[in-house]
């Protein structure tokens, strides 16, 4: 595959994240009735909201919670290498090693990072980085690149008064397990009212996550391949996501097991297809709960 194609499947897989992983758009009397239950809910009390907006290394997670109107917490972590492994997981176990004479590990400079914002009432610009400079001297003790997680939360907050995320708590996770011969695909489905609107995909192989073993670099792909089982994986859910779960756009079949609709996806998808399809249905028949 050439840079070119790349460049434009990771800012498809970027789009894709950010707008329809955890929300969805709706049209302009839908905004103003989100708008109304927005307000409802924050009568009623905190309301949390998750954003995820995906790059080549994984997927930068933020929770916004708001309350009156406003933002009163924020929470920001990511998944490294697409494969649900927490950095904050990662530096409690010591496995994520900083750069030597480093003095806080990556979950701690993020803390940092979240209390500087906090104190600042979000604002933003006070965080001092852009594009061109990624890190901060605002912020005491943190040397990490925070630019691109202050640009998504921007893209969050500005998400949720737009009312294009629903809040966590009017969402549903579904988790559905398929036996196989080889393993056990795993399936959640996150669903806001009767329209899923999330998916993420997992293969546990001799009771062994394929996500944590690409992670961890021991799920070893053919020579040639551009990326890793995760990472196709999270192509093709997001792929699945931006076709509003029409999984017959996929396009695999028994017969043909691979897709040609999804760009930088070579592994055989159709198990993966049938299981979200049984899943789908279980929830709408009830039997999921």
């Amino acid at each position: 595959m050439n840079k070119k194609k790349i460049a434009l499947l990771l800012a498809g897989i970027m789009t894709i994240a950010s707008l329809t992983l955890v929300g969805c758009g709706k049209d302009d009397s839908a905004d103003k009735g989100n708008g109304q239950t927005q307000e409802q809910g924050q009568k009623e009390g905190p309301k949390t909201y998750t954003y995820k907006k995906a790059d080549k290394k994984g997927i930068t997670i933020v929770e916004l919670t708001y309350e009156n109107g406003e933002v009163s917490d924020l929470f920001i972590d990511y998944d490294y290498m697409h494969a649900g492994n927490s950095k904050r997981d990662l530096c409690e176990k010591g496995e994520y090693v900083m750069k030597e004479g480093e003095e806080f590990n990556w979950a701690q400079q993020v803390d940092k990072l979240t209390a500087f914002i906090k104190e600042n009432n979000y604002d933003l610009t006070k965080v001092g980085s852009t594009a061109e400079k990624q890190t901060t001297d605002a912020v005491s003790g943190v040397s990490i690149k925070v630019n691109g997680y202050v640009e998504t939360i921007k893209e969050a907050m500005d998400a949720v008064e737009a009312g294009k995320l629903v809040a966590n708590e009017d969402l549903k996770t579904y988790k559905y397990e398929q036996e196989g011969e080889k393993g056990t695909t795993i399936v959640e489905i996150t669903y806001d009212g009767e329209k899923p609107v999330d998916l993420f995909i997992d293969y546990l192989q001799d009771g062994k996550s394929k996500r944590e073993l690409c992670a961890k670099g021991e799920y070893v792909m053919k020579e040639g391949e551009e990326f890793t089982w995760a990472q196709q994986a999270d192509l093709l859910t997001a792929f699945i996501i931006e076709n509003n779960f029409d999984l017959s756009k996929v396009g695999s079949s028994e017969e043909t097991q691979t897709t040609d609709a999804v760009t930088g996806v070579s592994i055989k998808v159709n198990g993966y297809v049938t299981a979200v399809q049984e899943a789908m249905d279980k929830v709408a028949d009830g039997s999921l709960k």
